[in-house]
């Protein structure tokens, strides 16, 4: 479909989305890889923005910064967390779910469907193995920077200390560990892979029900069923897509197009709210129950930032300013490479990023605990750390990562011709972060 034909002039249809349209969700993909990274330099240079707690030495306005709705939300990496497990969702189940044939749909689910281990294992041993790189390099070789960085970086003493640079190890850890049971890899972002993989089978069961009528009583026990795991973001991701295809090709009147707007706007600022609620202190700010009642949970971070994650994209979905602004070529661009981003920022901001902020100490005259210097290589650190994240993630998606989606689609299209011609196959879209 390449243009939208309104069906009069007092109403309009909903377009059904072509690959273009569907860019703004890339986009924020993309910008979720970078609460990410914030999330993790905060952790590294600034504890304060992010543990929300007294720590030594850091400006008190940290403090606030930790525990304010909304200006919490450049370093809520758990909420991005739950950002990516919607957007997997909704990027597994949009194809199929526009499929008028039974047959089609279910031969395009288990295509996917054999297609996802290879596709997330072979990314993840390769950033499992580039992080034991880096621990045997602190290990071996640069144990003079280790030990002079340790005392200054908790995290990077408590990584080093926590795991061993065994390869063997490394590549089970990226080929099963990480997807059979929570683990802790040599890559700690590699946490999420258990859930990832869980939550893409999960939707490839529920789209094999014969009738819509049936997964639509589905959702609201699987809701209860996962209503405290990060499952329960795979299932709001297939809510909203279930309604977005059932909306597509409808007239809609200018009335309930503004409406849906409001409604959007509010749940997105209401998704903004509660993906603010601050993942590491032990329960949330008095305020947040005020706000948000239904917390009063055993894990209400977690039942608050899956929420929060499913209210934002359902107003990325219908507000036309977002899709713009997701759209837009830096956005894009971040969404294209954020698998790697999200996989190998973390070896890259234990190595480059601490060696630069020492480095950048060590210039400035090294004063244990001034603030001013502190800052100033900080600053620099993270410019640096955000380059190279950068520039790895670049190479990493053209050598790595868009190679295998092309292979694999290449594999499983040969096998779906074997079964005869089936119509409605489309060439998979690019490939998407933590994983579409």
């Amino acid at each position: 479909m390449s243009g939208d034909e309104p069906v009069s002039t007092s109403s309009v249809t909903v377009p059904v989305p072509t690959r273009a349209r569907v860019s703004y969700l890339d986009g924020l993909r993309g910008v979720a890889a970078l609460v990410v990274l914030c999330d993790h330099l905060a952790l590294v240079f600034s504890p304060a923005l992010v543990l929300g707690h007294s720590v030594p030495h850091q400006p008190a306005i940290q403090y606030w910064f930790a525990t304010t709705p909304i200006v919490d939300l450049l370093v809520s990496g758990n909420f991005a967390v739950c950002v990516f497990y919607c957007l997997s969702a909704m990027a597994l189940a949009s194809k199929p779910m526009r499929m008028s044939s039974g047959h089609v749909q279910r031969v395009t689910v288990l295509s996917a469907a054999l297609r996802r281990p290879p596709r997330l294992a072979i990314p993840t041993v390769t950033a499992n193995l580039a992080a034991c790189a880096v621990l045997a390099w602190l290990t071996g070789p640069a144990r003079p920077f280790l030990t002079l960085a340790s005392p200054h970086v908790s995290w990077l003493g408590t990584w080093v200390s926590g795991h061993s640079p065994n390869f063997m190890a490394a590549a089970h850890d990226g080929l099963l560990g990480v997807f059979t049971a929570p683990t802790t890899p040599v890559d700690l972002p590699l946490w999420t892979m258990h859930s990832e993989l869980q939550g893409s089978f999960l939707v490839f069961l529920v789209l094999l029900a014969p009738w819509r009528w049936l997964r639509l009583v589905a959702y609201p026990l699987l809701g209860v069923l996962f209503w405290e795991q990060y499952l329960f973001a795979f299932i709001l991701g297939l809510v909203i897509c279930e309604v977005r295809t059932l909306l597509l090709g409808h007239a809609v009147s200018p009335l309930v197009r503004w409406s849906g707007y409001l409604l959007a706007s509010a749940a997105g600022s209401y998704g903004l709210l509660l993906g603010s609620i601050p993942s590491t202190t032990p329960e949330p700010p008095a305020s947040y129950y005020a706000l948000v009642p239904f917390l009063v949970s055993s894990d209400a971070v977690l039942v608050g930032h899956v929420i929060g994650a499913a209210c934002l994209l359902v107003a990325v979905v219908t507000l036309p300013p977002l899709h713009a602004l997701l759209s837009s070529s830096v956005a894009r661009f971040l969404g294209r490479i954020s698998f790697g981003f999200y996989l190998l920022h973390f070896p890259v901001l234990m190595s480059v990023g601490i060696a630069t902020s020492l480095w950048c100490q060590g210039l400035l005259g090294y004063i244990p605990f001034h603030p001013l210097v502190q800052f100033q290589a900080a600053a620099v650190a993270v410019v640096v750390t955000f380059a190279g994240t950068l520039s790895i993630a670049l190479v990493f998606t053209r050598v790595v990562d868009e190679p295998l989606v092309y292979r694999l689609s290449k594999l499983v299209a040969k096998g779906r011709a074997r079964l005869g011609s089936l119509d409605g196959y489309v060439q998979p879209t690019s490939p998407s972060a933590c994983a579409s």
